[in-house]
């Protein structure tokens, strides 16, 4: 049904042939007439159905079929600018300061961000800290960056220490070495280190 219109113009323009070729002159102009009109309706059909008469039930092939993707769980925790925190912060995962907590911080498994503006005064306990706002207190961490805006007075215990040019430091600091140490039992000999490779 899709195509009546188009086979009957085309029945249509070969009567109108016909009609031109025994000299019915008046004739093959109406039926020219006529599948031109048949023709154009044929068109006209097709356009809107392509645009209106999709069958519902039917799954569009051109648009690509996406899945739902459940959002990512923030894995950090934010303190804006213009918040000020008076309490302690525990968390697994980053903390990123750009504003101001009076209390202290401590990321078990994370990064500390402290970030320019920001400002922390407290105890800060991280296996990672970059500082490039203010900090006053004492400071645990694995590996401390000290950025060229950072500020941190107090006492680092570090692991791993970099302190870029500009950045100030006002206090004390202590190295403390990696655990590389095998314990020795009692004959002697050293304990075995079980792990997984």
């Amino acid at each position: 049904m899709s195509y009546f219109y188009f086979w009957l113009g085309v029945m249509l323009w070969m009567m109108a042939l016909m009609a031109w070729l025994l000299f019915y002159s008046y004739t093959s102009g109406c039926l020219v007439f006529l599948s031109m009109a048949a023709f154009t309706f044929h068109v006209i059909k097709r356009i809107s159905a392509g645009m209106f008469g999709k069958n519902k039930t039917e799954k569009d092939r051109s648009a690509p079929q996406t899945e739902a993707i459940a959002p990512e769980p923030l894995l950090g925790t934010v303190i804006a600018s213009e918040v000020c925190i008076e309490g302690n912060i525990a968390t697994s995962g980053k903390v990123f300061i750009y504003g101001g907590v009076k209390g202290d911080i401590h990321a078990r498994d994370g990064l500390v961000m402290v970030m320019p503006g920001g400002w922390v005064t407290g105890k800060i306990t991280a296996p990672h800290l970059v500082v490039e706002g203010r900090i006053e207190g004492e400071c645990h961490a694995g590996k401390v960056d000290i950025g060229g805006q950072g500020n941190v007075q107090g006492i680092l215990h570090y692991t791993t220490l970099s302190v870029d040019a500009g950045a100030v430091f006002a206090g004390s600091a202590e190295h403390h070495a990696e655990d590389n140490v095998v314990d020795f039992t009692s004959d002697g000999m050293p304990e075995p280190i079980v792990g997984m490779v």
